[in-house]
């Protein structure tokens, strides 16, 4: 999860006002929202600067995670995934 700014995103919805905003928006590389409208539009209502976001992994790269949790099936805690 990370944080952006809510400028670099663009919401053309109008906030309901039950939106929760613990709920982090997802994006996709471009920055372009693919969950969350109501969500930026409340944060741009509000002033917020920032917002939580999330960014799905695409098929390739969970592969890899998959592949690598297999391999190695203990993260560095010693705990297992």
């Amino acid at each position: 999860m990370e944080t952006i700014k809510v400028a670099d995103l663009r919401s053309s919805v109008v906030p309901t006002g039950k939106e929760n905003m613990a709920v982090p928006i997802v994006i996709g590389r471009d920055k372009e929202i693919i969950d969350g409208r109501h969500r930026v539009a409340m944060a741009q209502k509000k002033g917020l600067k920032k917002i939580q976001s999330y960014v799905p992994y695409t098929k390739a790269e969970m592969e890899i995670k998959m592949k690598a949790r297999k391999k190695y099936p203990y993260r560095s805690n010693g705990a297992k995934w």
